[in-house]
């Protein structure tokens, strides 16, 4: 794994954390925020090997025993997206191959698109779209990665980034045509919403 696909996974996970600080108790999003805060130390001092089993089981179970505390339980809408984010930060402490980063990219795409459950305001549209580009860009670098084996530089992260916004650009319009002609159908199932909110 080179320096900039695990940024890549450093700004995906930095974006997910940061859509959900203001909906998730404090215990979980500072345990969150810990592990991230090792993988950005790690980071710096060039340590891009996974953790060891112990330090990934003991996440997984305090993560989990604090959605569980807070939330009195693992279902719904507050705990399951907890719970995903627990299993995204747990797959970024572990991932050591290629397989392994597409599916932490693939799962990171899913889990900032379930920050839209907690909230549809602007600035968490912009925390999703922020997370989309950066997920994209992580998922780009490792194709050309298999392919291209020089030195990478800022000019090269401007042309990735200019690709990305050029594929978006391309997608966009069919995006719109599918949201304007597309069939309304009722959803096949329903969110439960907590009774004690606005809807």
């Amino acid at each position: 794994m080179n320096r900039q696909i695990y940024f890549c996974i450093l700004a995906a996970l930095g974006f997910v954390l940061l859509g959900q600080v203001a909906f998730i108790p404090v215990t979980l999003s500072g345990l969150w925020g810990i592990v991230w805060l090792s993988l950005v130390w790690r980071f710096s001092k060039h340590l891009m090997n996974p953790f060891p089993k112990w330090i990934l089981v003991l996440f997984v179970f305090m993560s989990l025993a604090l959605i569980y505390v807070n939330y009195q339980t693992l279902f719904g809408v507050e705990a399951g997206v907890a719970f995903l984010s627990t299993c995204l930060f747990a797959k970024s402490l572990e991932s050591k191959n290629t397989r392994d980063l597409l599916i932490v990219f693939n799962f990171a795409l899913f889990v900032s698109a379930s920050l839209l459950l907690h909230s549809q305001a602007f600035w968490m549209a912009v925390i999703v779209f922020s997370a989309f580009i950066i997920c994209l860009l992580g998922l780009y670098r490792i194709q050309t990665n298999l392919f291209n084996k020089s030195k990478l530089s800022s000019k090269q992260l401007k042309q990735d980034i200019k690709q990305i916004f050029k594929f978006v650009g391309i997608a966009t319009p069919f995006f719109i045509l599918l949201f304007i002609f597309f069939p309304r159908l009722p959803p096949l199932w329903a969110i439960p919403i907590q009774k004690d909110r606005a809807t």
